[in-house]
């Protein structure tokens, strides 16, 4: 087996990600090289000569056609049903150069045309309020809540420019878990919960905001003010808000419609005390799609009672761990790490 090779750079100026694998892989005796400055890319060699790669939160443990099905939340959605599990109704809608070219090579007719650029006939269906998302976007990235066909019309324009497709899904309450799961076993679980501020009947957003902004600058989080953020705007506009208002002392006041770590959302760990049938529905849905490793992204109305009609949104093929390293610490962190890396150099069960 080939020995460490030297890295571009030094390993200061890697991610924490690469720092943590680089010390398992050292624990584990298996090589380690990366192929650029911050160690965003690279690749693992095991003793039989193996080799594994990685790109950011992405390694060779889940098989291609899995990880792209997974990625599309439209097809995801549909396998998840297929296989009898729970997952929402939604809507896609093509942006006109798409559907426009779809149609000139005969792949759109006049029977499924509408199916796809009907935005008001997508809002008739769903009902409201809803959610419009890019289908295959990451970390909660132009996310919006929607409470009336014209926002919807006009935030769905919106995100044509950066999209070609865009998902109408119903707006759905609960508590908004995330469970990682690798070949068949839950290794951690989290209850997510959306950025918000708490009124004191005093402050305005914008000021819960800036001292929001300085408790997370001091936990190691994100540096750039929510307030900055034109979504937090635009979703505060949704709920009757702008960043003037005065909430109410013990108001709540959701910044986001979604509760992604990597977008400010918080993070509660409930590994423990997860219900064993959360556990085996996890496990189903990453069955279902040929996920060997996971993060299963779940709607419930209970955490600790198992919920029987909760909602399975979506599958990450590639689900960061460092976000849980704040909350789990390093040495537990990397234990996990270091249980997807001996994964990785073992057949699929």
């Amino acid at each position: 087996m080939p020995s460490n090779q030297p890295a571009p750079g030094s390993a200061e100026s890697w991610t924490g990600l690469t720092r943590d694998i680089a010390a398992v892989c050292a624990t584990l005796g298996l090589g380690f090289e990366v192929f650029d400055r911050h160690g965003r890319v690279g690749r693992i060699t095991y003793p039989d000569g193996r080799r594994s790669h990685f790109k950011g939160t992405a390694f060779d443990i889940n098989a291609l056609g899995a990880a792209q099905i997974a990625r599309d939340k439209d097809y995801c959605a549909r396998a998840l049903r297929r296989a009898g599990l729970n997952a929402p109704d939604s809507r896609v809608l093509l942006a006109p150069h798409l559907a426009a070219r779809l149609r000139t090579h005969g792949s759109l007719g006049p029977a499924t045309g509408d199916a796809y650029s009907d935005v008001g006939a997508a809002v008739a269906a769903i009902g409201l309020p809803a959610v419009v998302k890019p289908i295959d976007g990451t970390e909660g990235t132009d996310v919006s809540l929607v409470t009336s066909p014209g926002d919807a019309a006009s935030r769905i324009d919106d995100l044509f420019v950066r999209h070609d497709r865009v998902l109408l899904q119903p707006w759905l309450p609960g508590h908004d878990l995330r469970v990682v799961v690798l070949d068949g076993e839950t290794l951690f679980a989290c209850e997510r919960r959306r950025p918000s501020v708490v009124g004191d009947g005093r402050r305005t957003i914008a000021a819960l905001i800036e001292r929001l902004d300085g408790d997370r600058r001091q936990a190691g989080h994100r540096t750039a003010s929510m307030a900055d953020d034109p979504s937090v705007r635009y979703h505060l506009a949704q709920c009757g808000r702008d960043l003037d208002s005065v909430p109410r002392a013990g108001e709540r006041a959701d910044l986001l419609p979604t509760a992604n770590l990597s977008k400010g959302g918080e993070m509660v760990e409930r590994t423990d005390r997860l219900h064993p049938d959360y556990r085996r529905l996890c496990a189903d849905a990453a069955a279902a799609i040929g996920l060997r490793f996971a993060g299963v992204d779940l709607l419930c109305a209970t955490v600790e009672r198992f919920d029987p009609g909760c909602t399975i949104l979506e599958l990450n093929a590639a689900p960061g761990l460092s976000h849980a390293g704040r909350v789990i610490g390093r040495d537990r962190l990397r234990g996990l790490y270091r249980r997807l890396i001996t994964a990785m150099g073992t057949p699929s069960p």
